[in-house]
């Protein structure tokens, strides 16, 4: 089963700014279910523990998860977050496909099928 990281902003200047990064991203992982593939989401499993470790420390661990993705979904503002940019370049450096926004759903599903 194919693994597929979702990219976007997280931090926020107050907690719904942050709610409201997470909801984004929770939007995709159904939809990356409903195709067949693994969705690999660390707003999801990080969303309480804002502010509890270092940034470099949650850094260090959203890049362990995206190293073990065979691809990366970037939400729709997935480019106002320096992170998700990084992401997505670092994903791109392993030459691993990268899909943006819902209208990427499509395409995602196209090479999950095909792989």
């Amino acid at each position: 089963m194919k693994r597929v990281f979702i990219a976007g902003p997280f931090r926020g200047k107050t907690p719904y700014d942050v709610h409201r990064n997470v909801i984004e991203a929770e939007s995709f992982i159904l939809p990356i279910a409903q195709i067949g593939a693994c969705p690999v989401c660390p707003h999801t499993m990080t969303q309480h523990f804002d502010h509890t470790m270092t940034d470099d420390f949650w850094l260090e661990a959203t890049s362990c998860l995206l190293e073990a993705c065979d691809a990366l979904i970037a939400t729709d503002r997935w480019y106002e977050s320096d992170g998700a940019m990084n992401e997505v370049e670092k994903m791109q450096r392993m030459g691993r496909r990268t899909f943006f926004g819902i209208d990427g759903l499509s395409e995602l599903a196209k090479y999950v099928k095909d792989m």
